[in-house]
């Protein structure tokens, strides 16, 4: 019965892909951090794009391509390829499997294939984007020190111009030499702020 069986079967062809998904944070600045969490619920939620129209059709291809003899006879090979496409997640790693079943063994591979190029085409348009937001961010926060510097400049110039001078006959010399001391500090401080800045802004640049 089981060598008729084999005979008779019309034989199955898996084709398997494996992601590895490895997240890089952005760190912003040095009070903002740009984190992704590397948990069970990521992978899951990355496991429900994977099934998201865009993705699947995609997977079906375009107009031009030569159609796929899987879905010769299937009404709705959207639903079809969402029911039938497995996808699971990694229980010890950041890996998530996407697997197909099909009679045809190329239709297999180019299903599972598409699936993989759409998706990483996806994930490199929205980290293209988190990058520019966070490139923003620090040309923003670059601008505010810069600013602050310059204002501070020239705090520390009009002090020099009009507040050193008149004190040196004075019996409260002290007093504006330690004002004039804060000073310098406070632009000190702001120079420091600016380098931070353009550090942070050169390497997310980078």
């Amino acid at each position: 019965a089981g060598l008729g069986y084999i005979r008779t079967a019309t034989p199955t062809y898996t084709s398997t892909a494996k992601l590895y998904l490895h997240c890089e944070s952005i760190q912003i600045s040095q009070y903002e951090t740009g984190t992704i969490p590397r948990t069970d619920k990521y992978l899951h939620t990355q496991a429900a794009v994977l099934r998201g129209r865009d993705i699947l059709a995609a997977a079906l291809g375009t107009e031009n391509d030569p159609p796929l003899r899987t879905f010769a006879d299937v009404e709705d090979p959207l639903s079809y390829l969402r029911e039938t496409m497995a996808i699971d997640v990694g229980r010890k790693d950041e890996t998530i499997s996407i697997s197909f079943d099909s009679r045809y063994p190329k239709d297999a591979a180019q299903i599972v294939n598409r699936v993989v190029e759409a998706y990483i085409a996806l994930r490199s348009e929205s980290g293209r984007k988190e990058a520019t937001g966070a490139l923003n961010t620090c040309e923003s926060l670059l601008r505010e020190r810069e600013e602050e510097l310059k204002a501070k400049g020239e705090e520390l110039r009009d002090f020099r111009a009009t507040q050193m001078p008149v004190s040196r006959g004075l019996d409260d010399g002290a007093g504006v030499r330690q004002a004039y001391e804060e000073c310098q500090r406070d632009y000190r401080q702001a120079q420091q702020a600016a380098s931070v800045a353009k550090l942070y802004r050169d390497g997310t640049r980078e």
